[in-house]
Order: structure tokens, then sequence, then C-alpha cells
């Protein structure tokens, strides 16, 4: 955080790295700026400048608009109302991009933000912190010994009346790409992306678990069969990951685990849902965890989709 003294209000600043890698995030935002008509729910910079650096390049500073938690962090405690909302707000954000022909590639609940109220005119550092938390460190996790350890600040914890829980903004598009590149991710990569957010939000847990990714690519495939079904017989003999695939995976005539299976899990919130809610929760699941790319429903199919719009109108949102 940091306060423009020039516009007299506080604002987030994201500083780069000092290479050519460094202007990357810079260049996605302003192709999203010039082909994206409608950027309202997307975290776009508001200025931009130029730091002298160690070496020869210089750190690109964006300049963005102060804002609150992320999903990830803040999800826990919010009300449903707030959480169905936030997952139509994001998918009215994410349909906005694709319409523009842009793929988010990194789309995750930390990426996800509410609002934040405005400061008091005048309010000092001290006010500030009160109602921020003060900056604190956390260790820099590593896979591997580097030259020097790393911390970073910890997330702010405002508290929850300076929280503007009614609106939610898209942002960190460094690795957004236009469609139709060579690059594997598509509108359905995103769209996969989305159902895990939107199984979150349902939850108030997330969906394949916290440590999802902690075993490779086999664990993942394991964990999608035991979850989702088997893998398309098309894609036998397609796996790159680690280690070996299991044959299993692509037997046709297992089923998922009962425990552990769609059906299963939409009982499981940590809400109160009553079982003609969980049907249609359960119905937009199966269809955005479709395997095949070319079967899932994009941005714009899902707002527009029965059980979506069933569930919504429940809250009325």
């Amino acid at each position: 955080m940091a306060y423009d003294m020039h516009k007299g209000k506080d604002v987030a600043l994201k500083i780069m790295t000092a290479d050519p890698g460094g202007e990357r995030e810079f260049l996605r935002q302003n192709e999203i700026i010039s082909c994206v008509p409608d950027t309202s729910r997307l975290f776009i910079y508001q200025d931009t400048f130029l730091l002298p650096g160690a070496a020869r390049n210089p750190h690109r500073v964006l300049v963005f608009p102060l804002k609150g938690p992320n999903l990830r962090d803040y999800t826990r405690e919010t009300s449903t109302i707030v959480r169905r909302s936030a997952a139509k707000q994001l998918l009215q954000a994410l349909k906005a991009l694709h319409d523009g022909g842009m793929v988010h590639r990194d789309l995750n609940s930390a990426n996800v933000m509410f609002g934040l109220s405005s400061f008091e005119t005048g309010a000092d550092l001290t006010t500030k912190y009160q109602i921020l938390g003060r900056p604190q460190k956390i260790e820099l996790p590593r896979d591997q010994e580097t030259w020097k350890d790393g911390e970073l600040v910890a997330p702010m914890t405002p508290k929850d009346s300076f929280v503007v829980q009614d609106t939610i903004t898209l942002g960190d598009f460094g690795l957004a790409i236009r469609s139709g590149t060579e690059i594997n991710p598509t509108f359905a990569s995103d769209m996969w992306s989305y159902m895990c957010i939107f199984a979150e939000l349902y939850l108030k847990w997330p969906l394949f678990g916290p440590g999802f990714f902690g075993g490779g690519f086999r664990f993942v495939a394991e964990l999608f069969v035991r979850v989702l079904g088997p893998l398309p017989l098309s894609w036998k003999g397609s796996y790159d990951g680690d280690g070996e695939p299991d044959e299993s995976w692509y037997d046709q005539s297992k089923i998922p685990e009962p425990k552990m299976s769609l059906e299963s899990r939409v009982t499981q919130s940590r809400d109160t849902v009553e079982p003609a809610e969980q049907q249609l929760v359960l119905s937009i699941l199966r269809r955005g965890f479709s395997y095949l790319p070319e079967e899932r429903l994009s941005a714009g199919e899902l707002l527009e989709d029965a059980s979506f719009k069933a569930l919504m109108d429940r809250y009325g949102v």
C-alpha cells in the first residue's frame, strides 16, 4: 500500500522484477484495455512508472486502486448470499474477458478480491493500521535451497466493517494470452478453474482438497478419477506427467468413490443447504467439470443456464 500525494488517495503498488519478464503484466494489461470493452470487474492499473534497478534495467511499477482481501483468505468470513453473489460477479468478469478474446490462464481464488472502503480524509497511518492491521512478515516457501532466505508480506486482515463484500474484482493478468495462440490453455481451461472456485464458494472448502497439487500430476489424475470418474478413453496414451499412468484411470466401468463423488460432496457444504439447492449445484458441477473441453459450458452459457439462474434467484442475485 502507498499514498499517492498528487491525487491524495491510497493506492496499491505492484513492483515488477528488473528484467524483460517484468514487463509482461504491463503488456497484457494494455492488451486487455484495448480489446475488452467492459473492464468494470477487472483489476486494471491506473498509472505506471519506472524505478531504477540495481543493474541496467528498471523496475516497472503498476499503480492499482486499493482492494480488500481475496476470496481464498476471506471466503469463510462471508455469508451465503455474499458468496453466491461473488460466484456470479466472477463469472460476469470472466465473460467480459473472454468476449474480448483473452484467456486468463491463472484463475484461482487468490486472484479475486473484495472491495475496500475508503479512509476518511486526513486519516493518519496509525488509523489505517488499526483498520487494516500492520504488515507482517511470513516465510517465503521454496522447494529448494536459494542463495538467500526470502520473506513475503502476509495478507492484510482488515476489520470486517471496512470490507466491501458486495463487489469483487478479478486480477493478476501476467499469464493472460489472446485466444487462438498456439499455447494450450483456452476459454475452457478458465472455465474448469472457475468451477473450482464456484465449488469452493459453495462448500467453504476446496473441492479437491487444500493439498491438491502437493503430490504431483499422478496424484492429481488419481484424485480426479476418485471424484469425477474415469478419464476419457481418447486420452489413453497421452499422459505426460510424473510416474507411469494407471490403466484403471481409463476403465469406463469405474464409478467415482461414493464418499468422494460430486453427489456426496454437494451435501458436505459448511452451510445448511436444502436438497433442492444441492441438486442445482450438482447440475452445475457435473457440466462444469466435464473432462472434454468442448463439452464445458462457456461463461456466457453458464450465466444463462437454467440451474445457475435458479440458484442465483434463490438469493436474489
